[in-house]
């Protein structure tokens, strides 16, 4: 196991992850932009040209518990198509962690079970993902888990 320090606060941490949990945390909880506007279910309806999901309200009103559960649940993964380093939660069965909104359409039609942060480090942003996505990148070499 390599280790090596946060790049903010200089604690121990493996794997080459450059954050520690903590600055994770404190990152994402700072950044205006965790929750994009076309992912945020208060702006609905609104209709998009592609294909995008919104997280649940829950998520953008306890931001926090949210992105705690994410950082100490979830694994992280370098992107090797973007270059940086993105979290995921998959979530327990029978609870969704956003909906679907396919191209075109005002409302969200099906529900997500995974929550990612992409771009962790650099331009933290959350959005609702399928699992079967991320299995596909994780498959494919696009993603590799570091923890």
């Amino acid at each position: 196991m390599k280790l090596d320090k946060c790049i903010d606060c200089g604690k121990i941490t493996h794997n080459g992850v450059p954050l520690c949990n903590e600055c994770f945390k404190y990152r994402w909880e700072n950044h205006n932009g965790f929750i994009k506007p076309k992912h945020d279910p208060f702006r609905l309806p609104w209709s998009l040209p592609k294909f995008r999901s919104v997280v649940t309200y829950d998520f953008v009103t306890n931001k926090e518990v949210f992105i705690d559960n994410i950082v100490n649940n979830g694994d992280l993964f370098f992107d090797q198509q973007y270059q940086n380093y993105s979290y995921i939660l998959h979530q327990a069965l029978g609870t969704a962690a956003g909906s679907a909104i396919p191209a075109n359409f005002f409302m969200p039609t099906y529900p997500l079970d995974s929550l990612i942060v992409v771009d962790a480090i650099n331009n933290p942003h959350a959005y609702a993902i399928d699992y079967s996505v991320v299995t596909s990148y994780i498959n494919s070499g696009k993603y590799v888990q570091l923890i």
